[in-house]
């Protein structure tokens, strides 16, 4: 992912786009998924809660799969290929 996708905690919106943030550029944000296979997180850049909301497990995490490692397809549901 490109640093400047990273988000900053002044790049709000309100519902609707009426109001923006002043680091706020764009309504969407594109991802590629053109990288290698690798386990990216994501999380909230809240202004003065970050922090609170990372030890409170408010994160997700996002894995890119890719052919060349042989994983182009997800695990099965049900099937982990993790054990």
């Amino acid at each position: 992912m490109l640093p400047e996708s990273d988000g900053y905690p002044e790049a709000w919106f309100t519902n609707g786009f009426g109001q923006t943030g002043p680091f706020f550029e764009q309504r969407i944000y594109q991802y590629p998924n053109d990288q290698a296979a690798t386990q990216l997180w994501y999380h909230d850049h809240a202004l003065g809660a970050t922090r609170l909301n990372n030890y409170a497990g408010l994160s997700g995490v996002y894995l890119l799969r890719d052919q060349r490692r042989g994983q182009s397809e997800p695990a099965r549901r049900g099937r982990s290929r993790f054990r």
